[in-house]
């Protein structure tokens, strides 16, 4: 048991390293003292949310990522996330934790052309379209990576539908190259940490709470 007064001087990333125990159906895997699937990951232990902010998304996830230095005990996938809609990445993967339904996702990505660094955007069916200027993320003062956040689209550039698809993209500053160097290669990085979720407007949100509410109330007094 633990003391609860004394909590705070706990380190708490230790703690959750060496309590959770995340299950799934596929084979199971002993790390560092963590039960972790192989495959597909269930989601977060019932009561947690998974809501790092920008500065813990780079420095404890993505740098450690490209430094291969081990994670915390939450499953972000490796993924070419540029190969799928997004509407049907959330169909093959659960979302990182239940709430919010969010998918976080390694993932490379492609020179548009060989000898630039303009990125290739296309994407399924369609591309993703940058708006507004990066974020700078600092820790102690210092930059240590951007944030840019992105809209899915259907079809080509210029033109296409505009969907409620989101998606932040934390780079980190001084990140590794592609290590494959290659006249054919493609690669402009080796990995960024990419966060997509559906944007949902507040009045739909209340929309679907009534509906469910009356539902429920109707059933109940039947």
């Amino acid at each position: 048991m633990y003391n609860w007064d004394k909590l705070s001087s706990i380190n708490m990333h230790h703690l959750l390293k060496h309590t959770y125990v995340i299950f799934s159906n596929s084979k199971r895997t002993a790390m560092q003292g963590l039960t972790v699937e192989s495959n597909d990951m269930g989601a977060c232990p019932p009561g947690v949310r998974f809501l790092p902010n920008d500065i813990e998304v780079l420095h404890y996830y993505l740098k450690n990522k490209l430094e291969k230095k081990p994670l915390p005990p939450v499953n972000i996938r490796d993924v070419d996330i540029y190969q799928f809609n997004p509407e049907d990445l959330a169909g093959m993967y659960k979302p990182t934790c239940d709430k919010p339904e969010e998918w976080y996702f390694f993932t490379p990505r492609d020179r548009k052309h060989r000898n630039g660094k303009r990125l290739n955007r296309k994407a399924g069916d369609g591309f993703w379209r940058a708006t507004g200027a990066d974020k700078e993320v600092k820790m102690n003062g210092t930059v240590i990576g951007w944030k840019k956040a992105l809209v899915f689209y259907f079809g080509k550039p210029p033109n296409g539908e505009k969907t409620s698809w989101i998606m932040h993209e934390y780079t980190l500053r001084d990140a590794p190259p592609s290590s494959t160097t290659g006249s054919d290669d493609m690669k402009l990085d080796v990995f960024v940490l990419c966060k997509i979720h559906k944007h949902t407007r507040k009045s739909d949100t209340k929309r679907e709470q009534d509906t469910s509410g009356n539902k429920s109330l109707s059933k109940f007094q039947n």
